[in-house]
């Protein structure tokens, strides 16, 4: 049984370089995934629940040889064996569907060299997906054999101090809204063009439903603060 300080391995591995140009030969790392279990994301011949999405963190330039979004099934590595019995001399790999990487859609890219994946969220089947220099980039990944970008956002800054360049590094899905989380530029709110209409004609874009935390932290009175900080009244 496993136990959070005793985890088991149930399925997973590394991604192969150069099919379907997925992932770069010498790929940095895997940053990133998830595993949509919404019924959301499909892929002909695989489970729903046995496609996962990942980011690769790697900066390798030209810009195109870059970090990307990936799409593998991990059905042959179910049980964990694959992957345990991995080495270098013999090694596992998942099997790739597809991968995105905004210079695939070169009217939207931006003029910079270096380039890589970062963080993502889903909402529904539509990934809002931070791409350092190249922004915010929404990705429809309803058929993960053929993911899709659908929309994007990035700066090329005209002053670093007033107006820097994008350097996006995460995001969160709030209904139309998109927030965009920044190195260089900090918090940027953005609505897609059109604004509900616009989130109404990718019908898998919904609000991700908040929890309740049972364990999240509540203030105590008489509690201490920072010197830097002004007390709640």
């Amino acid at each position: 049984m496993a136990k959070p300080w005793d985890p088991i391995l149930i399925a997973g591995g590394g991604v192969a370089g150069g099919t379907k140009g997925v992932a770069q030969p010498q790929t940095d790392f895997i940053h990133n995934s998830a595993r949509p279990l919404n019924g959301k994301v499909h892929a002909s011949g695989v489970a729903d629940g046995n496609i996962v999405l990942m980011t690769e963190e790697d900066f390798t330039e030209p810009c195109d040889q870059g970090g990307r979004i990936v799409a593998a099934d991990i059905t042959d590595s179910l049980g964990g064996e694959s992957t345990v019995n991995s080495t270098p001399a013999n090694p596992y790999r998942l099997t790739p569907l597809s991968a995105f990487h905004p210079t695939r859609v070169p009217a939207t890219a931006a003029p910079i060299t270096s380039c890589s994946a970062h963080y993502f969220e889903v909402s529904g089947s539509t990934l809002a997906a931070g791409w350092y220099g190249q922004g915010l980039r929404l990705i429809d990944a309803s058929d993960a054999r053929d993911l899709r970008q659908v929309g994007y956002y990035y700066v090329t800054g005209t002053d670093p101090a007033t107006n820097p360049s994008s350097l996006s590094w995460d995001t969160a899905w709030h209904g139309d809204l998109i927030y965009l989380f920044d190195m260089s530029r900090g918090i940027e709110i953005l609505r897609l063009a059109g604004g509900p209409a616009a989130a109404a004609s990718l019908p898998t874009v919904q609000d991700p439903p908040a929890q309740s935390d049972p364990l999240a932290a509540r203030p105590v009175a008489g509690a201490l603060f920072c010197p830097e900080f002004v007390a709640p009244r």
